[in-house]
């Protein structure tokens, strides 16, 4: 055999002739590994023994039979009939002792004539009849004529009223006006297209009614524009800082509720953009609504509604308009400024909208809502609107006045 570079010692087997050796061999070892395994298992089958499992606790549920401590009784009782009877028993007289009115001070509101008597202890009260001794009294009305209120109607309390039939009566004494009494419920205003931007505007707009004066305020459920419910309502407070827009019917509602004698306030709740979204949808609306016979002026500080409860002599407090901030760049306008940047002067009054010669609707870029949301610094945003809303229901026209009219014709019949 000759050796080359990569032979070694194996390349001389011959694997046939191997093979042939140990075939043998393998079969022997093969026979023995089964023989070896069964012998395993045949000795484990033979010595296994049966493990006893402990068996689980049984609870057993046993139903007692009921024992009867008394005996059925099916014995029937006869009840007995009842016997309706009557006490009849005599009122014994009893000795009266009235006391007079008297009038401590003259009413406002017009002439009463009043009587007084007395029945003293010592008196008897037998089948004679006591004529009372008659004494009239005059009173002096500092209220004019045409304006005054019968007396009978200032003594009916007109929370008594407020069964949900109107949304308010007031009156209010000419010669003081912080001496106003009724109620009104304010709602907001909402449309297809309109969603109010102050929703807790008008709750905190009641609490200030009920804490400065004595008109008892409500918050009313919401107030869709195009609802029945807006006839009997004499003050609707529309706001919203975004585009918005009536449908037909909204704008015919809002017609005939402005000619019955209803009165709006619109305010921009964004009048921080010059002629905004919001603004141009609310003047739009008037436009709508009023079309050619709509007329707007600017209301002077002289106005009845600056003073109508509180006094405004300077006119409308400021609302967010005053936040809007113009940026100058050096070189530009050198008045107002304040580290680079001056506040724009706020609107001092207060738009309105005249029907005919009836105020029927103001326009406030005052964004006044955002400020009767606050729980601080909105005193005078408040009090305005407090005078806006006293002026709707006392205005000559007013739904609130025209209920008190019917109220005194009926009277007077």
């Amino acid at each position: 055999m000759v050796r080359g570079r990569f032979s070694s010692p194996s390349d001389g087997l011959d694997l046939r002739d191997l093979h042939r050796r140990t075939r043998k061999y393998v079969y022997y070892g093969l026979i023995c590994s089964i023989i070896a395994h069964l012998t395993v298992i045949v000795s484990s089958e033979l010595t296994q023994k049966e493990a006893k499992v402990a068996q689980p606790p049984v609870i057993e549920f046993m139903v007692r039979t009921p024992r009867m401590t008394k005996p059925f009784e099916f014995k029937k009782k006869r009840v007995p009939l009842r016997v309706m009877t009557r006490k009849v028993s005599a009122a014994k007289p009893k000795q009266v002792r009235t006391t007079s009115t008297r009038i401590h001070s003259p009413d406002v509101f017009g002439t009463v004539a009043t009587f007084s008597y007395t029945v003293e202890d010592s008196d008897v009260i037998g089948t004679a009849v006591v004529m009372p001794r008659l004494a009239s009294v005059s009173v002096t009305s500092l209220k004019e004529p045409g304006k005054r209120i019968s007396m009978q109607e200032e003594f009916l309390d007109l929370d008594a009223l407020d069964t949900g039939q109107y949304k308010a009566l007031v009156i209010q004494d000419p010669a003081d006006k912080r001496n106003i009494t009724g109620f009104v419920h304010l709602g907001l205003a909402w449309g297809t297209d309109l969603e109010p931007n102050a929703p807790r505007a008008i709750p905190q707009l009641v609490e200030a009614i009920n804490r400065y004066t004595q008109i008892n305020a409500r918050v009313d459920n919401h107030l869709f524009i195009d609802s029945k419910e807006m006839m009997e309502t004499p003050f609707v407070y529309i706001t919203s800082d975004e585009a918005f827009v009536l449908t037909p019917q909204e704008i015919d509602n809002l017609r005939r509720y402005l000619d019955r004698g209803g009165f709006i306030l619109a305010d921009n709740g964004e009048p921080a953009l010059d002629y905004g979204p919001a603004e141009a949808s609310l003047r739009k609306m008037f436009k709508q609504v009023l079309g050619k016979q709509a007329r707007f002026e600017n209301l002077p500080n002289s106005h009845p509604i600056y003073h109508s409860f509180f006094d405004f002599d300077g006119g409308p407090p400021p609302g967010e308009e005053v936040n809007q901030i113009i940026l100058v760049q050096s070189g530009g306008i050198t008045h107002g400024f304040t580290s680079g940047a001056f506040y724009s002067q706020p609107e001092a009054f207060l738009e309105g909208v005249y029907l005919d010669e009836r105020l029927v609707a103001i326009y406030a870029n005052k964004a006044y809502g955002k400020y009767w949301e606050r729980e601080y610094e909105n005193e005078p945003q408040l009090k305005i609107g407090i005078n806006i809303v006293i002026f709707a229901l006392t205005q000559q026209g007013s739904i609130a006045q025209q209920h008190i009219d019917f109220y005194e014709h009926a009277d007077t019949r």
